[in-house]
């Protein structure tokens, strides 16, 4: 049975995204990074399971079907960002 690693969810009712990522490919404290950058942008919280589990709200309907994807290619920039320096 092959794993999902990586899923997003977009809830356009309550305004937010369910991101749910795969510890083998994502840092947790990157995402932890991430969460903290998008206070600008959105409501971001997170929690650690054997995934880890992403929620951010956001004001705006229109940006809930990019938020997500943003949010997961600005996490692997911060990794390969770390890992260069």
């Amino acid at each position: 049975m092959e794993k999902n690693l990586n899923n997003i969810k977009i809830n356009s009712k309550l305004k937010r995204v369910e991101i749910n990522l795969a510890k083998e490919i994502y840092s947790v404290e990157m995402v932890k990074c991430a969460v903290e950058d998008f206070k600008g942008v959105c409501k971001g919280s997170l929690k650690e399971g054997d995934n880890i589990f992403v929620l951010l709200e956001l004001d705006d309907k229109e940006g809930l079907k990019k938020i997500g994807y943003e949010f997961c290619n600005y996490v692997l920039g911060l990794m390969k960002n770390e890992a260069l320096v």
